[in-house]
């Protein structure tokens, strides 16, 4: 499945019946190769079905059977991984043909001509199916009466094969023919022959005549599966095949219909069709064909098999035969195919095969942009849920669209109705993201808009209800795609639970749908399809709720410019697509007027099309969500290392669990160190709904941002926001500035990740401590004096050196007698990193065996900072976690410090520091870059960090900082009765700062006014709601979401107490929290 898809979680109704000879069926796939991402039941992708072929086939071997894969067309028009391409279908083609299919056949959509479209365009796409998708497939590739002209020779040739006559692996003798419907809407440079004259040719009459042996005739098509239905033209060829083979089985696989159907010909003939969209795979097994080279298994052991006789529940026809069959209709995901491949075990699923189309889908939607976000969609719009004109029906908001978009400047102020056919739109338009994918799914089509300029009113204003009159049997004279694909058509999915096949009346199944999330209408059943065919109702593998049907008019018309006043317009401008130009025409001529077809033209540019009008209004109208549409729960990346705390005594580690759908459980023997919430390649967050990476979804929409962000550092979050869950010391170390870090990353990228600097924040979560910084030069002057161990091991020389140097001087606040300590400073602490390894060991010995003994009087007493026995007690701790390390003597040059809940502080770039315990909320620029020496096995830079400090020094009280009341917020009255507060951490820097708030009580809440960045929230407390826009989600403990710019928040408690953090980044109007020192 792709990142942003979801698995279904209904299992099929049971096994599939294996027979003699078995069918998996796919058509009218419509470039849906990515699978349905914001609907559950279809959620699979190509690379899933690759997978599933894969194991069917090998299933089918183990059996003793034969399985035939057959596709009957349709692989365009309807998705933006299919139509976003030049032709169409240039790289989802490729990805099609990962199926290795035994029969299929020609489209409409690879020879269709649009009025309106570049001719050359879908001359290309022709040309591409003759001269390469046909060549892939050779003669499996079957077009019995489709011929292209090869502009070489200037004749016309078939484009694949006009039949195929094989063996199955075991042993069946199969003819085979591809016929598409009697389709009139081709290029000029194919030929479609109609069936009526296909069956007269002698080629077709000695194909079915063959004199080698046939043990079944398949004949497939992009054509109406069910002979009495309008166009289809299966009965023709089954009528010509029947009279000359009057006992030979049939077997029918059709599309177009875009529905799933069973049809019963007689009993020995039968027909399957199997949905659209890559909603549907059918299955057919069949048993009793009479074969005298047939050496398989009739009736394959350990699973069903087939055993209803072709008869049909509708005619009730008698049959005489022995075949038997059973058909299903599988949902197109990855629970239908794991159950049906490897009974469930999901783990075992995947071929490689199939996980590399997978992730080449994913290549090529980021290729061509198909996430891409136009506008954010407030609310679901179906087809045929609701009735035409209801809320929440898509045709008002077309009508909406079309009136605010559709406009020649020039003619601006010109009254004007607008008419598209309602067949222009192809799907439902669900709440959310509204990108360039969903503008090919809902509208793929390019027919632009023409007109007739001053109508008079009195015919232009009759001309819809003319046109939704005309009986459905005289709306063309020749059939075109649209005729099927995109007119009223239903069967699946009924208002009253089912009808019979009429296909007249037949609307594809229509789904309203929320974000990721399937809408349920029953306690234990899914809305989905639901299915009377020929066999009855149990043709449906997963079984699923009905979903509302309501039929909808063939034509909507838009006004605009209307006079306000409710007076008729004399005259207005008559704006309709050039696809139904010639109806348009015809009706204005039934009503008394005289134009014709030359009267007409284009009201637009060519280019401004059906696709072109919903992604510009998007752009005017479904712009004030784009940011948060809707907010997302984040799932945070975990990194395990040695110095966190194990299993659930790690805040990291319980937040981590706390996230749905994160998938993350806690190993109680684990050590679980820091949660990681940001856009850092090393460990980037993920949208729990769509899977997708956060950076994947700030890179698509940079109004996530604010462009001044953007532009300021770049497509991505300028902070990593964290949770560390400290059990034992971190590594003496420091981040380097932006220049240095630029150096190092060229030089060294294995351990110098990224090129960005990293200034650091901390927020005690539970008490903390740590070392950060240099001490006051007196009291690094009083240890060199009283700790021996450390006296002996820097040289007395070196010790001398330091303490002349700044005796008298240690406070001294001008810039040369600074510059004079920082370099004695410098010099010391770089003696001492470089002493030599068993020096150190040897000196450790005796400083710890002094701490042991030594107590109160430890260090003479200790200083002003800390009391002997406290460093006493340091020294032994850190010693039983990195013994004889180099960091026993480090402590005694740097603050040792200690955070209640709630303190913090802060560390430039170049400041050394190392964290010993505690768990804090951590918020930095956007960098994994450490400069280490000592407390770590890692990768240690002495030479670097000696070099790169600063060697600023400064007591405790200057390295913490503190914060004030954040100003852009209001609290309602619980939450300030409740004492409830919300204050900021305000950091020198322009990456970010932090905002914590605590409500106290149940209904306390506060509201934080938008600011121009975005946000990342984490609940380390209690519960609540946040709200965004119009969205409510909840919050529990270790819950995390992503807020875009510019959006309200608002969080409400539903806890006694409910405790968040908010990192965030503004550039404009930042407060300075005030701090003391830098």
């Amino acid at each position: 499945m792709q990142p942003e898809a979801q698995n279904a979680t209904t299992a099929p109704r049971g096994p599939l019946a294996w027979g003699q000879l078995n069918f998996l069926h796919t058509t009218d796939t419509h470039g849906w190769l990515e699978g349905h991402l914001k609907e559950q039941n279809y959620g699979a992708d190509w690379g899933d079905f690759v997978s599933f072929t894969r194991h069917m086939k090998h299933k089918a071997g183990n059996l003793g059977v034969d399985l035939l894969l057959i596709d009957t067309g349709d692989l365009h028009d309807g998705n933006g991984l299919s139509d976003a391409s030049k032709p169409n279908g240039a790289l989802s083609n490729l990805i099609f043909e990962n199926i290795d299919y035994d029969v299929l056949t020609s489209t409409n959509s690879s020879i269709t001509n649009r009025i309106g479209n570049h001719e050359l365009y879908v001359t290309d796409i022709a040309y591409e199916t003759f001269n390469q998708f046909s060549k892939v497939y050779g003669e499996r590739y079957v077009t019995s009466n489709v011929q292209i002209l090869n502009n070489k020779t200037g004749q016309f040739e078939y484009i694949g094969s006009k039949f195929r006559y094989f063996t199955t692996p075991h042993g069946l003798r199969i003819m085979s023919f591809g016929v598409l419907y009697d389709f009139t809407g081709n290029s000029n440079v194919s030929k479609v022959i109609k069936a009526a004259d296909l069956v007269k040719e002698s080629w077709f009459l000695d194909a079915v005549q063959y004199p080698e042996p046939i043990d079944l005739f398949l004949v497939i098509g992009h054509n109406p599966v069910r002979p009495t239905v309008r166009g289809s033209t299966f009965g023709t060829i089954y009528k010509t095949i029947r009279g000359l083979r009057p006992n030979t089985p049939i077997q029918a696989f059709g599309g177009h219909t875009h529905i799933r159907d069973f049809a019963v010909f007689d009993d020995k003939s039968t027909g399957l069709e199997s949905g659209r969209y890559c909603e549907t795979v059918g299955w057919l097994s069949m048993s009793g064909i009479n074969s005298s080279t047939f050496h398989g298994n009739m009736k394959p052991r350990g699973v069903p098999n087939p055993t209803q006789p072709a008869k049909s529940v509708t005619t009730g026809n008698t049959p005489t035969s022995s075949l038997v069959y059973q058909r299903r209709y599988l949902d197109f995901n990855r629970l239908t195919f794991a159950f049906h491949a490897v009974g469930s075990q999901d783990n075992t699923f995947d071929y490689h095969s199939g996980e590399r189309v997978t992730d080449q889908i994913a290549t090529d939607r980021k290729k061509l942009n198909l996430t891409n976000l136009y506008g954010c969609a407030p609310a679901t719009y179906c087809q045929s849920c609701k009735p035409f004109g209801a809320p929440g029906n898509i045709f008002p908001l077309l009508a909406t669209a079309l009136s605010t978009t559709v406009i020649n400047s020039s003619r601006a102020n010109n009254p004007r109705l607008i008419i598209i056919n309602t067949g222009s739109v192809r799907f439902d338009l669900v709440e959310g993201p509204f990108t360039f994918d969903d503008s090919f799914i809902v509208s793929p089509f390019t027919d632009a808009f023409q007109y007739i300029p001053d109508v008079p009113y009195k015919y232009a204003s009759q001309v819809l209800g003319v046109l939704n009159k005309i009986p459905a049997n005289k709306k063309r004279k020749n059939l075109r795609s649209r005729d099927f694909d995109f007119t009223s058509m239903t069967g699946e999915v009924c208002p009253e639970g089912m009808v019979e096949h009429a296909h007249d009346s037949l609307e594809p199944r229509s789904e309203p749908m929320t974000r990721g999330r399937q809408r349920r209408q029953t306690a234990n059943l899914t809305p989905g399809y639901v299915t009377k065919d020929d066999f009855g109702m149990d043709g449906d593998d997963t079984i699923h709720s009905n979903i509302p049907f309501y039929p909808q008019p063939d034509y909507l018309q838009a006004n605009a410019s209307l006079p306000t006043s409710g007076a008729k317009p004399e005259t207005v401008d008559l704006i309709f697509l050039d696809f139904v130009a010639s109806d348009v025409v015809s009706a204005l001529r039934g009503l008394g007027a005289s134009y014709t077809v030359a009267d007409t033209s284009y009201y637009l540019p060519k280019t401004f099309t059906t696709n072109s009008y919903l992604p510009a209004y998007a752009k005017i109208a479904w712009q004030a969500n784009v940011p948060n549409c809707p907010p997302c729960i984040v799932i945070e990346g975990v990194n395990s290392y040695d110095w966190g705390k194990v299993g659930s005594q790690s805040a990291a580690a319980k937040f981590a669990t706390a996230t749905p759908s994160s998938g993350f459980s806690i190993e109680q023997e684990k050590p679980y160190a820091e949660l990681w919430m940001g856009t850092h390649p090393s460990n980037p967050s993920k949208d729990v709904q769509t899977q997708r990476t956060l950076l994947d979804l700030v890179q698509d929409n940079q109004a996530l941002m604010s462009q001044a962000i953007s532009k300021r550092f770049g497509e991505k979050l300028p902070f990593l926001f964290k949770v560390l869950s400290i059990r034992k010391a971190l590594s003496i170390q420091a981040h380097p500035n932006k220049k240095l870090a630029e150096q190092l990353h060229a030089k060294d990228p294995k351990n110098y990740p990224d090129d960005n600097h990293k200034p650091e924040m901390t927020i005690a979560v539970t008490p903390f401590d740590g070392l950060c910084g240099f001490r006051p030069l007196a009291e690094i002057s009083h240890f060199l004096s009283t700790v021996p161990s450390l006296r002996k091991l820097i040289g007395d020389g070196s010790a001398k050196d330091f303490q002349s140097a700044v005796q008298g001087q240690e406070t001294a606040d001008s810039d040369e007698q600074m510059k004079k300590n920082k370099k004695a400073l410098e010099k010391a602490f770089s003696t001492l990193m470089n002493c030599e390894k068993a020096n150190i060991a040897a000196a450790a010995k005796d400083l710890v065996q002094s701490a042991e003994s030594e107590g109160e009087n430890f260090a003479g007493g200790g200083g002003p900072s800390n009391g002997g026995k406290e460093l006493a007690d340091l020294v032994v701790r850190l010693n039983s976690q990195f013994e004889g390390d180099i960091g026993l003597f480090v402590l005694f040059f740097l603050n040792y410090v200690k955070l209640e809940i709630g303190e913090a502080m802060f560390l430039k770039a170049d400041d050394i520091h190392a964290y010993l315990s505690g768990d804090i909320i951590e918020c930095m620029a956007s960098s994994d870059n450490v400069v280490r020496a000592g407390f770590t096995p890692k990768y240690q830079d002495i030479p670097t960090l000696t070099t790169m400090l600063t060697y600023s020094y400064a007591p405790i009280s200057e390295q913490k900082m503190s914060p004030v009341d954040y100003p852009y917020v209001t609290l309602n009255s619980t939450a300030y009765s409740s004492s409830s507060s919300v204050i900021l951490y305000d950091p020198p820097i322009e990456e970010f700062s932090v905002v914590k708030t605590e409500l106290n009580g149940k209904g306390a809440k506060a509201t934080f006014e938008a600011i121009e960045g975005p946000s990342i929230f984490i609940c380390t407390k209690g519960s609540g709601k946040i709200s965004v826009g119009p969205k409510t989600e909840k919050v529990d403990e270790g819950y995390v979401y992503f807020v875009g710019a510019t959006a309200e928040v608002v969080l409400e408690s539903e806890s006694p107490s409910f405790t968040t953090f908010k990192a965030f980044c503004e550039l404009q109007g930042k407060e300075t929290a005030q701090t003391n020192g830098s």
